[in-house]
């Protein structure tokens, strides 16, 4: 994301996960960027000028994922989506944001373990990410 955007310039997030291990894997993409629609639970924490922004998008209670909701990310593979930060929060008001990522993969399993897979056997990674800061000018 541009360190500083204007008033009505889409506010693009460009979000990678890479597999560096040596094996494919199975990632269920809930709440994250790569899912088909992308907000659907808060992922990033937004601040504008020190408060916090309240989350807009859509928040969505699941049952047990289906064999769709997975990605397979093979070994040395990345891949990336892009999704616009305002429509998810309110980014109306000039000034200082600060974004800290929040990003949970709720179930990382091997190849071998064609998905789904239930839920008392989710593995889940919390990815570290790195926070930014913008400025959005009139």
């Amino acid at each position: 994301m541009p360190s500083k955007l204007t008033q009505g310039q889409k506010a693009l997030l460009r979000f990678s996960l890479h597999n560096s291990g040596p094996e494919a894997v199975n990632v269920l993409v809930w709440a994250t960027p790569l899912e088909p629609r992308p907000w659907m639970g808060p992922y990033v924490k937004v601040t504008h000028n020190g408060q916090a922004l309240r989350y807009r998008g859509a928040t969505v209670k699941r049952g047990d994922p289906e064999a769709a909701a997975y990605l397979q990310l093979d070994a040395g593979q990345t891949r990336l989506a892009e999704v616009d930060l305002a429509l998810a929060f309110d980014l109306s008001q000039a000034g200082r944001y600060h974004l800290t990522p929040q990003l949970v993969i709720h179930d990382l399993a091997p190849i071998a373990e064609a998905p789904p897979r239930p839920r008392e056997r989710h593995v889940r990674v919390p990815l570290d990410c790195n926070s930014l800061d913008f400025d959005l000018q009139r």
